[in-house]
């Protein structure tokens, strides 16, 4: 008091919310929102108030969960604290921050191991994630491994074409296919991808000679039609998983029997006949696959 005496009476607390409502400090230091706190003291008939403001905000954070892009599964995730406010300033999702997530195995994910970091599976190097609201968000970063680039391959693929009696028409073409072997640093598998990759090729018109429909594998082809090409299968990046090799694709023509026919002649006694009325006519029939000329 006025004397210096300490007073007796005990000082109260009362605690309301932004809507005036009255609360206790339990609540309101548990819950988000924005309190006035109010003490009061009473001594000698005087009664003194002080208020005071109490502000409770959450911890904000932002799980962050770790994908492998190659394999698709999950590699790790990392819950990053925001301190006060419910806003932060964007995550720059980059090796270090993966490597020390949890569940990441640092040993096999490393800068030397990993290309790159994505945010949100786009195929970009992009790895910033926009700023936003902190509270409970996730967000979702994908990895991509290593590819190095080691030996290079070669393949040569040859369309020979030929009669059934195996006789060469001496009209062979040949196509080189080149590329390169690529390991992944993370999962040691090998993978392949082309330079240069064999291109489709087309049936020959042999049809002045032999029959119009050639066979390749014993299935008819038609002249003209495209012999597709000898490449293994791409995936979506064009990666192949076996290396081209060295193929042959053989088309077989097949030889028209010629047939041979004459026709009789009368030839009176005196008279002339002309010399071609005894020449044999000449005429392609239908194939067969044993005929020569």
């Amino acid at each position: 008091n006025a004397k210096g005496e300490k007073g007796t009476a005990t000082p109260t607390l009362t605690v309301t919310d932004a809507s005036g409502a009255t609360t206790d400090l339990a609540t309101a230091t548990g819950t988000v929102g924005t309190y006035t706190l109010s003490f009061a003291y009473t001594d000698g008939g005087k009664t003194v108030t002080k208020t005071a403001t109490l502000n409770v905000v959450a911890q904000s954070s932002l799980t962050v969960t770790y994908h492998d892009q190659t394999t698709g599964e999950v590699i790790g995730s990392k819950t990053l604290e925001g301190g006060e406010g419910t806003n932060y300033d964007g995550f720059t999702a980059t090796i270090d921050q993966m490597t020390a997530a949890d569940g990441v195995d640092g040993s096999k994910y490393t800068e030397a191991t990993t290309d790159y970091v994505t945010a949100d599976g786009e195929p970009t190097d992009a790895t910033q994630v926009p700023d936003g609201t902190f509270d409970g968000k996730t967000i979702d970063v994908y990895v991509k491994h290593v590819l190095t680039e080691g030996d290079t391959y070669t393949a040569t693929w040859t369309i020979e074409a030929q009669t059934v009696d195996g006789t060469a028409l001496g009209s062979d073409k040949t196509q080189t296919a080149t590329g390169h072997a690529y390991t992944d640093a993370v999962t040691g598998a090998v993978s392949y991808k082309a330079d240069k990759a064999f291109t489709d090729e087309t049936v020959e018109d042999f049809s002045k000679q032999f029959a119009t429909n050639p066979t390749i594998d014993g299935t008819s082809v038609a002249v003209g039609s495209k012999i597709a090409a000898k490449n293994p299968a791409v995936d979506a990046d064009g990666y192949m998983a076996t290396a081209p090799t060295d193929a042959t694709t053989t088309v077989i023509y097949t030889v028209a029997k010629p047939t041979l026919s004459a026709e009789e002649t009368t030839a009176t006694v005196g008279s002339t006949v002309a010399v071609d009325a005894f020449k044999p006519s000449a005429k392609l029939g239908d194939a067969d696959a044993e005929g020569t000329f």
